[in-house]
């Protein structure tokens, strides 16, 4: 091992170490949880058909030092197991610092009862996943159930298997107790997948049953039979994570689709990587911090896997409207507007027509202390709605009676002014329900269908989904707009990514108008 590996592993045990319980109590609030699993050991006796990996604990390192320099914070655990020799037996870690499956299931379990409602937790995997033969009615009967490859709890030369199931029953529990949670998994897990060759840099091992007979998975800590029936089902199952139950209070991320292969990268430095760390954390260096809107950093992932014509793509499953360790950002999307508050208690925003105001416009609260709104939000705010815009200055009415205060400042929930910018939607898709529910969420629009509207009607963008990775927009003249953000992989039921772009072009031709003498 060079000597630089060496560091790399004392840094991450002092680390590991350093961050005990004691840590915590010290600290006075905790608010942010990050557990780092990264296993690059294989069982001596299959090493020669099941080469170990390499990248798995640079990605862990890397992604530690950037969560304590950018979310300093935050809570971060890290398990590790490497070889300090190509033959050794077993890692080179302390029995405390190794991702057994007990070790991986306790601390998933003490993040829970630790952890206060509203916590972050961000859960990063990077190692070898497998995939069993379909024991549940919610796996998929084509890719099989996902399993990640641990150590096992009794024995740490050999391996067991964390059942997705397993996992799945950890992150209800966090989430039943108000937990956001997002988790990463830097490998591959689907039964689809076939290797013609041994090849180390693909984070895929095939499942072994002596595995699983030896080391059963424990009762009570996988989802049930109960949860599996009364959850709904998952929409696009041959492209989702096969164990998802209920994931609407969390989102997770995974290196590659059901059928692809999840592979390992050096950089110019020789170090290697698994290519979704790599991406991840430079993504974080781009953005200047650990967190961030999960459909901002899935588009950023997948230009990135495409610039490089890597043949993997990055799959984003469950809420894709939350938000990576933080809750939503007002810098990111939201323009907050000042309330004047006269002697008179009349209230007036701090915007009319020249900003595209109109009489009609609803605006929520944003309470004093709490800038960091979630989109949905506007559900439990105090509205407004503009009864006069003027040229820079608009009167308002509250639709309860609020406490006055300085410096209140609201955000907008509807924007009429969007309505004369009316979108024709070409849907190439049978996918019309998801587009239908996301158009609601953005009452400002008007969405218009091309199979209901007659010949020669005008429209200022026409939006066409050409298939569940290609989209195009037009403005008024058929014009196809340039540069657009690229596609995800799942417009079929992802509609908000590309309404999210209409939006803004539509925001930004009425701030045009607003200044453009009238003709």
């Amino acid at each position: 091992m060079s000597l630089k590996a060496t560091n790399t592993l004392v840094s991450i045990a002092q680390g590991n170490r350093g961050l005990g319980p004691t840590t915590m109590e010290q600290s006075s609030v905790v608010t942010h949880y990050a557990l780092l699993i990264g296993i690059c050991f294989t069982p001596k006796e299959r090493r020669h058909e099941w080469p170990p990996l390499r990248g798995c604990i640079q990605d862990v390192q890397e992604i530690k030092d950037h969560l304590a320099k950018l979310s300093p914070g935050a809570h971060i655990r890290t398990f590790t197991a490497s070889l300090s020799e190509p033959d050794a037996s077993c890692p080179a870690e302390e029995e405390e610092d190794l991702p057994t499956h007990k070790n991986v299931m306790e601390s998933l379990e003490n993040i829970t009862l630790r952890a206060s409602a509203g916590s972050f937790i961000y859960i990063h995997f990077t190692g070898h996943g497998t995939a069993i033969k379909p024991t549940s009615c919610f796996a998929n009967s084509s890719t099989g159930e996902s399993a990640l490859v641990v150590l096992a709890s009794d024995d740490k030369t050999k391996i067991q298997y964390l059942h997705g199931s397993e996992l799945a029953g950890s992150l209800k529990r966090m989430v039943e107790k108000g937990l956001k949670v997002t988790l990463v998994l830097d490998c591959c897990a689907s039964g689809s997948v076939v290797r013609d060759k041994v090849d180390p840099s693909v984070r895929f091992l095939p499942y072994d049953s002596a595995v699983d007979t030896a080391h059963s998975p424990v009762p009570g800590q996988s989802i049930s039979p109960e949860d599996e029936a009364t959850s709904p089902a998952i929409r696009g199952s041959s492209m989702r994570a096969n164990w998802l139950v209920d994931p609407d209070g969390y989102t997770v991320l995974t290196a590659c689709g059901p059928t692809e292969m999840a592979r390992e990268v050096f950089d110019k430095d020789g170090l290697w990587h698994g290519l979704l760390s790599y991406f991840l954390v430079r993504t974080f260096v781009k953005r200047g911090r650990v967190g961030g809107k999960l459909q901002h950093i899935y588009a950023h992932l997948c230009a990135r896997f495409r610039e490089k014509s890597i043949p993997q793509t990055p799959m984003l499953y469950g809420n894709k409207d939350l938000y990576f360790f933080e809750d939503a950002n007002p810098g990111d999307d939201v323009t907050l507007i000042p309330i004047i508050t006269n002697l008179d208690r009349s209230l007036q925003l701090g915007a009319g027509e020249a900003h595209g105001v109109c009489k009609g416009d609803r605006f929520a609260l944003c309470p004093l202390g709490h800038k960091n709104r979630d989109s949905g939000s506007e559900q439990v705010a105090i509205h407004f709605e503009v009864t006069r815009a003027g040229a820079l200055i608009s009167d308002l009415q509250a639709s309860d009676s609020i406490p006055m205060q300085s410096g209140m400042t609201v955000r907008a929930c509807t924007r009429l002014a969007l309505r004369r910018f009316p979108v024709l939607l070409d849907l190439r898709l049978q996918c019309r329900t998801a587009w239908e529910i996301a158009s609601r969420k953005r009452p400002s629009l008007d969405v218009q269908y091309a199979k209901n509207v007659n010949a020669g009607t005008s429209f200022s963008f026409r939006v066409i989904i050409l298939a569940k990775d290609s989209y195009k927009i037009r403005d008024d003249s058929d014009q196809e707009i340039p540069d657009l953000p690229p596609p995800p992989p799942d417009l079929d039921v992802n509609a908000d990514y590309v309404l999210d772009i209409v939006e803004h072009l539509a925001n930004r031709s009425a701030s045009i108008s607003s200044v453009q003498p009238e003709r």
